[in-house]
C-alpha cells in the first residue's frame, strides 16, 4: 500500500535467510514469494534462480504450479517468448492431473495468445480449441471460441470461423 517494493522484496528474503532448509510448505510458499518480489523490481534472472531452487526442491508440491507460470512471466518480460510459452506448455503437461484448474486454464489461454500475437494461427487455433474444451467452466470459454474464430479467419477458413461464432451465440 505504501509502494515501497524494497521492503517487499526484502522480507521474504531475509525469512529464507533465516529459515532452515526443509520441506515445509511454508519454505515453498517463501520461496514463491521470495521470486515474485524480485520479479516485480525487474530482477529477473534472481527471481529465475529462486524459482529453479523452489521447483528443485518442492517438485511435486502445488506450488509448482504457480512457480511455473511466475518463471514464464519472467521469461515473457524479458521478450523471450518462445521460452515463456515452452515453460506454460511443458507446466500444463506436467501438472495436468492437479486439480488447480484455475492456473492451469489460465497458462493454456496464455499459451494460445501467445501463439497469435506471434501469427501461428494453427498453432494458435489448437490450444484455443484445447481450452474451451478442457476448461469450458472457467468463464473464459466464448473468449477462447471467438479466437479461435479469427485464428481461421487469418488462415483462410471462414466456415470454421463462423461455426465456432455459431457456438457463442447459441451459448
Amino acid at each position: 500500500q505504501a509502494g515501497e517494493m524494497g521492503q517487499m522484496a526484502g522480507a521474504p528474503h531475509l525469512a529464507l535467510q533465516k529459515m532452515p532448509s526443509s520441506n515445509s510448505m511454508w519454505r515453498a510458499y517463501t520461496l514463491l514469494l521470495d521470486a515474485d518480489a524480485l520479479a516485480a523490481v525487474d530482477r529477473y534472472p534472481e527471481s529465475q534462480t529462486t524459482l529453479a531452487t523452489l521447483l528443485a526442491e518442492f517438485p511435486d508440491h502445488p506450488v509448482g504450479i504457480r512457480a511455473n507460470r511466475l518463471l514464464a512471466w519472467t521469461y515473457a518480460s524479458q521478450g523471450r517468448q518462445d521460452l515463456a510459452i515452452s515453460t506454460e506448455q511443458a507446466m500444463v503437461a506436467r501438472y495436468a492431473a492437479q486439480d488447480d484448474q484455475e492456473n492451469l486454464g489460465s497458462a493454456l489461454l496464455t499459451i494460445a495468445h501467445s501463439h497469435f500475437n506471434a501469427k501461428r494461427y494453427d498453432e494458435a487455433a489448437r490450444s484455443y480449441a484445447e481450452y474451451a474444451a478442457r476448461f469450458a467452466g472457467q468463464g473464459h470459454k466464448l473468449t477462447a471460441l471467438y479466437q479461435e474464430g479469427l485464428c481461421y479467419v487469418r488462415l483462410g477458413r471462414p466456415g470454421d470461423a463462423v461455426d465456432r461464432w455459431q457456438i457463442i451465440t447459441a451459448e
